[in-house]
């Protein structure tokens, strides 16, 4: 409910959440006499770390009239109150400051009817019939890409995204770039970590036109591609493993290396002590010669059963595929210093990797050269507190043993490097971290180089979380003179509706000169 002779302090809100037993017989327009328990209600479980939504409790609701005209719609963004564009707390809550504190902001318009008059798509629809858009008028002061994304930064974690929380009568597909049609209204809500704005009735978007451009490269450099796909089981529908398949070999033209992160076991999400993942194998090869793709071929190492994280029961791992038809295999004699077996893990006996992905590691051999590659899928975020949570600055617990693995990871490279320092080495994966952060400082502190920095700032991106762009998926090689290699990201899921993709990652693809020694 809503007061209906507001005061004249923006700071604060004019509207309370009135938690009903059961469904109530007041409709809009109502004027109400409530009296009741006054809580700061706390959503999901403590570990999330949400903000609290002030309600009335155990109410007693006494209707005055009907048909009252409803309060107006608080505006904000383009032509109404101005959102903070770079901070969301810097005072860890202790101060109220709706002005420069994106939190605060929104806290002060809790529960409120509230009104959009413009917007651009920064975060497609998901699968809770949610998009994300910035008022139009904030995309100059933004780093934005060429398809309309807007990049996170370490500076800047975009307090002015809006959450669009859409009613069931919107259900067309929305990507990144679509524009409001009209102005959109509805009641400011919390929930997941997360302000929303739950709209009234149907919101109209514009359609917005994405470019994938082809990719042509020379053939002498060996391509490596890195691909997340989301807990890929062999129960999926064969319209996901299509999906992929076309990816693989339309997208990014049968690359001659290709890891795939999240392949579950045979079991899929059955507990059952399977750990092999034969059969999901088998599924994604044969999906890649259905599409016109050549036959690979492909290493691994099952985990054991429970102890690499991830799904539960899915016994998640990285395989690495490639292409023996173009003179690739793998080494089998005279293996380097480091490697007990060929493929390796790192970090098997690490308390850092316990409960967590161990990197692959394989020495191949191109015709006559050789190339290291570690396939890292380090420690997730998901732990991680909420941008717009009750703990800041945002709390990380998986930041340190994160840390460590990337440092486990970069003494395996620095120690072989040393002892092999003709063999290029090439760390590819989902490495769960930002471009500034100390993961990636530690895994580039010596001899290697992050390929991602060859593309502009506003392009580095391979997932969108509630709006913000960021990049999680990386190809790192030797700091080397003249270095000729090539990046590339092609964003095949990140800007599309939840119901046109296959997974929440973009896939990553880079081109490795050998002949660079």
């Amino acid at each position: 409910m809503q007061d209906d002779q507001p005061d004249d302090q923006e700071c604060s809100s004019e509207a309370i959440y009135i938690y009903m037993n059961s469904y109530s017989s007041v409709l809009p327009g109502d004027k109400v006499f409530v009296s009741g328990l006054v809580n700061e209600f706390f959503p999901g479980d403590l570990e999330d770390n949400n903000l609290s939504i002030t309600e009335i409790e155990k109410p007693e609701v006494r209707i005055i009239s009907h048909n009252n005209t409803i309060p107006a719609a608080t505006v904000f963004g383009d032509g109404g109150r101005k959102i903070p564009d770079s901070v969301i707390d810097d005072d860890h809550l202790t101060s109220f400051d709706i002005y420069d504190d994106g939190i605060d902001f929104y806290e002060s318009m809790e529960s409120m009817i509230v009104k959009i008059n413009s917007g651009v798509v920064v975060g497609p629809r998901n699968d809770y019939n949610e998009v994300v858009i910035i008022p139009e008028s904030t995309i100059h002061g933004n780093l934005v890409s060429m398809n309309g994304t807007l990049i996170q930064r370490e500076i800047d974690p975009n307090p002015e995204r809006i959450i669009l929380n859409l009613s069931d009568s919107n259900i067309e597909k929305i990507n990144v770039g679509a524009k409001l049609i009209h102005p959109v209204q509805g009641i400011l809500d919390y929930s997941y970590g997360n302000f929303k704005l739950n709209t009234f009735g149907q919101v109209e978007f514009s359609n917005s036109e994405i470019e994938i451009p082809p990719i042509e490269y020379d053939r002498d450099f060996l391509s490596v591609a890195s691909y997340n796909v989301n807990n890929l089981s062999r129960f999926d529908e064969k319209v996901k493993f299509r999906n992929l398949a076309e990816i693989l070999v339309n997208t990014l033209d049968s690359p001659d290396v290709v890891i795939l992160h999240e392949i579950m076991d045979d079991s899929g999400i059955e507990a059952d002590g399977t750990v092999t993942a034969e059969l999901t194998i088998g599924r994604i090869i044969e999906a890649i010669s259905d599409v016109g793709g050549p036959v690979y071929s492909y290493v691994q190492n099952d985990p054991h059963d429970g102890d690499d994280g991830g799904i539960s029961g899915g016994n998640i791992r990285s395989v690495i595929f490639y292409r023996s038809d173009n003179q690739i295999s793998v080494a089998e004699n005279d293996l380097p210093g480091l490697l007990n077996r060929n493929p390796d893990v790192i970090g098997s006996t690490s308390a850092y990797f316990s409960g967590s992905r161990k990197p692959l590691v394989v020495l191949f051999n191109k015709g006559e050269k050789q190339v290291m590659l570690i396939a890292a899928h380090l420690t997730s975020r998901s732990a991680d507190s909420p941008l717009f949570g009750s703990h800041q600055p945002v709390y990380r617990p998986e930041e340190i043993k994160r840390n460590q693995q990337a440092l486990l990871i970069h003494n395996f490279v620095d120690e072989f490097n040393k002892l092999n320092p003709d063999t290029r080495i090439v760390v590819a994966g989902d490495l769960n971290d930002d471009p500034w952060s100390k993961t990636l400082s530690t895994l580039t502190s010596t001899k290697m180089y992050d390929l991602g920095s060859l593309l502009p700032a506003n392009e580095r991106y391979s997932y969108i979380l509630d709006g913000n762009a960021i990049q999680l998926d990386y190809v790192l090689t030797q700091k080397i003179t003249g270095l000729r290699d090539q990046f590339f990201i092609f964003h095949t899921n990140s800007l599309y509706d939840y119901s046109l993709i296959s997974s929440d990652h973009d896939p990553i693809f880079a081109l490795i000169d050998l002949d660079t020694h």
